[in-house]
């Protein structure tokens, strides 16, 4: 009976003009915070740089994203436009994160192997500035690293929509 009282009314925080801004915030900040742990877990190393990494486990953009489009729907409603236009902006951001992201990592991955191989296969010295550029390869994420970065965001606007 109280989580019908508490869905039916909200929060006061819910009520406040900046809730739509807190909520996708504390997302982010959460998502990147959770990154040196989940590296540790899958790695074993603790990397403490993983706090303001892209990519990893979970997508803090999704996670940002998917925590402003709930927090839209619970504070004005899920029929209002607003809600629409959130909930559309964050699969577009889910979408890039899991895919347009993630292969442009692979592809610098693939071409700073075909440079390197190159320079071991031909006696050539490849010293052009351009060839000595440090890119990162993780760019984007998995999909497990979107779809947990997508439910972070929606319960971090729901535990603060409903339980502050």
């Amino acid at each position: 009976e109280m989580c019908i009282i508490l869905w039916k009314k909200g929060s006061e925080l819910m009520h406040l003009p900046y809730f739509t801004l807190l909520a996708p915030l504390t997302s982010l900040l959460i998502a990147q915070g959770l990154k040196p742990l989940t590296h540790f877990l899958k790695t074993g190393e603790l990397d403490i740089k993983q706090l303001k990494a892209s990519g990893g486990l979970p997508s803090s953009h999704t996670a940002a994203a998917s925590s402003l489009a709930w927090a839209v729907g619970l504070r004005d409603g899920f029929s209002a436009s607003l809600f629409a236009i959130a909930f559309i902006f964050s699969l577009i951001v889910a979408y890039d994160a899991m895919n347009v992201r993630y292969f442009a990592g692979e592809n610098i991955r693939i071409t700073k192997k075909l440079i390197n191989d190159l320079a071991n296969l031909v006696p050539l010295k490849i010293t052009d500035t351009d060839y000595q550029i440090k890119l990162k390869e993780v760019l984007g994420h998995t999909e497990i690293e979107v779809v947990s970065g997508y439910i972070l965001g929606l319960l971090v606007a729901a535990v603060l929509g409903f339980c502050f």
